[in-house]
């Protein structure tokens, strides 16, 4: 559920490089994590309900500020198991598929390092 390439230069448009550089290094993380045996992490909790709600206010603040394509839907969702709720993330319909926003705040980091190296 990893974002492409395309996807982030679609989602991104202000944003694109510092996004993918952010989506790679998740990758390799990930692609590192699976060459062993991983744990289920929720022990079997049954999921009975997931229910989409509106985006997280960060991913609100980004699209109202067009660091975010505005054209596209984004939704999170609230993930009911047995002993409570979980929210996974923000999600986002790009290209023909679902994917899962990248940690905005990843992000947000290098663009205002190359923000404020612009003002001076």
């Amino acid at each position: 559920m990893n974002p492409t390439k395309g996807d982030i230069d679609k989602m991104f448009p202000k944003h694109a490089a510092s996004a993918w550089k952010v989506v790679d290094d998740f990758n390799r993380q990930i692609k590192q994590a699976f060459t062993r045996p991983v744990r289920d992490a929720d022990v079997s909790k049954e999921i009975w309900r997931i229910q989409p709600e509106p985006p997280s206010p960060v991913t609100q603040e980004w699209r109202s500020r067009g660091w975010l394509a505005s054209d596209l839907p984004i939704l999170s969702l609230a993930v009911e198991k047995t002993g409570g709720t979980t929210r996974p993330g923000d999600y986002c319909f790009v290209n023909g598929h679902w994917v899962l926003v990248p940690p905005l705040r990843s992000i947000a980091t290098p663009v205002a390092a190359a923000e404020m190296g612009r003002r001076k």
